[in-house]
């Protein structure tokens, strides 16, 4: 060292070339020299230092060849950093205890599932007997209105486990071979109700030619469009829903889409931006006329991907509104 200003030995610990003990690691010493002789120049490379009090210390350091009385030396310039990366470990160290937080809590609700579920489908199940059997007006009207709650809460339920699972990881999916009717079937018999307690036209467009054998996870994919009907119903007061199958030729094969459309009350363009999102709502006023977690589409979504699908949405604002889910050919091959 043949110069320093008085702040650079109040900053590092300077012992000259044969001990350069400045360095934490010499390797980065060894790293500058090798950038010196390759590009001309060290701009701006982090490393850390020993300060003179024995402490360590976060260095920005520049490099540059020059002469200093006729011999050949090295300009530097050092910049403290230390107070910055102090914060940036801190902010590091906080930002890892909330994931852990988050990942415990999703962990949590995750396994605590059953012990949430068991309850609320006794709950509904019973109200549904007792609605079977002989009761005076006012007692059928108390445990329909148990039963209507009960179904509702259980709903809400099962969008908050179903989420924390993804985001625990814990959400499985299996691959086996079924009929698409079967599916269908069944969300006909799950969402058919609410169409007619609002008087909607509810229609199923399936063509003949649409392979009914698929292989994948037909639970997942029930629970895909009964999301997808449910909201559609929800927002149309007047209309039609209808649910179409189509087959066309992909950039990889044959790929099957499943259209939910509706003649309900559309969406904006900002309101699509955000439709994916984790408890985004079209209407997130404290009186909004439509209840729900806001869960349902970004759960579907997430879905639709561990099924090897993609679910996409076009909608005019007053028009309706038309998702599509594409079963990628690996979803959508026929079951042998």
């Amino acid at each position: 060292m043949r110069f320093a200003n008085p702040r650079t030995h109040e900053l590092i610990r300077l012992t000259g070339s044969d001990r350069p003990d400045t360095y934490v690691d010499l390797a980065d010493r060894e790293r500058m020299m090798a950038m010196l002789q390759k590009d001309g120049i060290v701009r701006n490379y982090e490393l850390r230092m020993n300060g003179p009090d024995g402490l360590e210390r976060d260095i920005l350091a520049t490099y540059l060849p020059t002469d200093y009385e006729g011999k050949a030396g090295v300009l530097g310039w050092l910049v403290d950093i230390t107070a910055q990366k102090e914060d940036e470990r801190a902010l590091e160290q906080a930002k890892a205890a909330a994931e852990d937080a988050t990942q415990a809590k999703s962990m949590f609700l995750a396994n605590m599932s059953h012990e949430i579920r068991t309850p609320m489908n006794a709950i509904i199940g019973m109200s549904h007997l007792a609605l079977r059997t002989e009761l005076a007006p006012k007692q059928r009207d108390y445990v329909q209105k148990i039963y209507n709650a009960g179904t509702a809460l259980l709903g809400i339920i099962n969008d908050i486990l179903d989420f924390s699972k993804i985001e625990a990881g814990k959400l499985d999916v299996e691959t086996v071979d079924f009929n698409l009717d079967d599916v269908l079937s069944n969300l006909a018999t799950v969402t058919v109700a609410k169409a007619q307690e609002q008087d909607l036209e509810y229609l199923f467009d399936v063509p003949a030619e649409v392979p009914r054998g698929l292989r994948g996870d037909p639970l997942r994919l029930g629970q895909i469009l009964i999301n997808l009907v449910n909201n559609a119903i929800k927002f149309t007061e007047a209309g039609s829903v209808q649910v179409a199958l189509r087959q066309h030729h992909g950039t990889d094969g044959m790929v099957t889409e499943i259209e939910v459309s509706d003649t309900g009350m559309g969406m904006r363009p900002e309101d699509q931006q955000v439709l994916f999102q984790a408890f985004s709502q079209l209407d997130a006023s404290s009186t909004r006329r439509f209840e729900g977690t806001g869960l349902g589409l970004y759960l579907s979504q997430k879905l639709a991907a561990l099924i090897d699908g993609h679910l996409s949405c076009e909608s005019h604002y007053g028009e309706g509104s038309r998702f599509t889910l594409t079963l990628r050919p690996s979803a959508a091959l026929p079951a042998s």
